[in-house]
């Protein structure tokens, strides 16, 4: 970085400079957009909205950027010293770290707008992996995680179908012994058994725009991503289902500014704030402002002013946010146990039967219908193994197996999750509609930054 008393240039076509001969008192020039708003001037009906205030590191004073020319490749900022009594709402120090993550995002677009001819390609391949991979992948492309699963689970689903009726359908007619059996009853169950999972993906891709990844790469992936699981940073973009969860319960970062005002910062965009004007604390109404969202490090931190009202009372919290979205959830819960779905939350995942049975006291407040469930998962491979039926072996083996784990975890005092919850958890309103709000709202904030 080269430096002088009133120019900094960091790099070829970097560079910032005062100009108090020309139409402006400094300029910022750049090869690509930088994150600073320009002033917008009011109408009879708006307030004038203030630029980006910028600090130099080769000035005491602050500046206003107040146009924005590009030219070519070539974008050129003006700015005028801060106006007297205008209040300061974001300050910007311009320097190498302001440039370089600014280069570094042009870099991530453009990688993203290589890939774009060949997305259609990568869509199947990328579908095919667990959620939280798919979705930092489909991200990296810039590929919708939805499109990725339809694309995949289709095209899993045909080449599964094919491959059985070309290879593994005619062997079983020239087979004698067991192996009749073993052609005609147990492959021709798991294949199709495959095949449904894979067609069951092409819908929730199509419909829910949900990731899920295949049912045959899951067991490798389940053993590699539980190593890595804790290496991974969830405060990063993308917001997946799990990071969501992580986000929420992070407290946001509460800073007293001088004016009276304060600032939020949250790595998570608070949708009732941006949707209203005010926002209330205890008895108090507070005024809010949505600041643009800054990008920090790979993280996405949404910013919000509030103004109070005269003789406030505490204020905001560092978990005001957190409580009123849980309390959302808590309702949607307590709506589903009303309706008689509890046999059905108790085999929910752990973690989501937290969330389901927070406000009754816990795993206590499951248990009898934990016991219930297992009892009758029990009871059911007892009569399979009378049954004779094709396959009834394994079945049984694998329910009342289960059944005897979510009893021992009943009668210890823990939750006693089933697989098959994983199958319908993420299709219940409060596990899908909260994630899916505060994710769509991250993308058209990512989108904007």
């Amino acid at each position: 970085m080269g430096a002088s008393r009133d120019v900094v240039r960091i790099d070829d076509g970097e560079e910032a400079r005062l100009t108090p001969g020309g139409p402006h008192a400094a300029v910022i020039g750049s090869r690509g957009y930088l994150p600073l708003r320009y002033r917008e001037e009011g109408t009879p009906t708006r307030a004038a909205f203030p630029g980006t205030c910028v600090v130099f590191p080769f000035a005491e004073d602050q500046y206003e950027v107040v146009s924005e020319e590009a030219e070519g490749d070539t974008v050129t900022y003006g700015l005028r010293p801060w106006p007297p009594g205008e209040v300061v709402r974001q300050v910007v120090a311009y320097g190498p770290p302001l440039v370089r993550a600014a280069q570094a995002e042009r870099q991530r677009v453009a990688r993203r707008n290589r890939s774009a001819p060949y997305r259609w390609l990568l869509a199947p391949l990328l579908g095919l992996l667990p959620e939280e991979r798919q979705a930092r992948a489909c991200d990296a492309v810039g590929l919708p995680v939805g499109q990725a699963t339809l694309a995949s689970g289709a095209v899993e689903a045909a080449t599964l179908y094919l491959l059985f009726n070309s290879a593994i359908a005619p062997a079983r007619e020239t087979d004698v012994g067991i192996d009749v059996w073993f052609w005609a009853v147990i492959v021709p169950a798991v294949v199709g058994g495959v095949i449904l999972t894979a067609a069951w993906r092409a819908l929730w891709g199509l419909v829910l725009g949900e990731a899920a990844g295949s049912a045959l790469l899951w067991p490798f992936f389940a053993l590699f991503d539980g190593a890595r699981a804790r290496l991974h940073d969830p405060t990063l973009v993308p917001l997946t289902r799990s990071a969501f969860w992580t986000r929420l319960a992070l407290p946001d970062r509460v800073v007293r500014e001088r004016a009276g005002t304060v600032l939020i910062r949250s790595l998570l965009p608070h949708l009732s704030w941006e949707s209203a004007r005010r926002v209330r604390f205890g008895d108090d109404w507070w005024e809010v402002e949505t600041l643009p969202p800054a990008r920090e490090r790979g993280r996405l931190i949404h910013q919000y002013r509030l103004s109070p009202p005269p003789d406030p009372g505490p204020g905001p919290a560092p978990h005001s946010y957190t409580d009123e979205v849980m309390a959302g959830v808590r309702r949607d819960w307590e709506d589903l146990l009303t309706a008689g779905a509890g046999p059905l939350l108790v085999m929910l995942p752990e973690a989501v039967q937290q969330r389901a049975f927070a406000a009754r006291g816990g795993p206590g407040a499951a248990r009898t219908l934990t016991i219930a469930t297992a009892v009758g998962q029990i009871a059911f491979a007892v009569w399979l193994l009378g049954s004779g039926l094709a396959g009834s072996l394994l079945v049984a083996a694998w329910c009342g197996g289960e059944g005897a784990f979510r009893l021992h975890r009943a009668a210890t005092g823990r939750f006693g999750p089933s697989l098959l919850g994983h199958a319908f958890a993420d299709l219940l309103p409060p596990e899908r509609e909260a994630y899916h709000a505060h994710r769509d709202a991250e993308a058209r904030a990512l989108r904007g930054a």
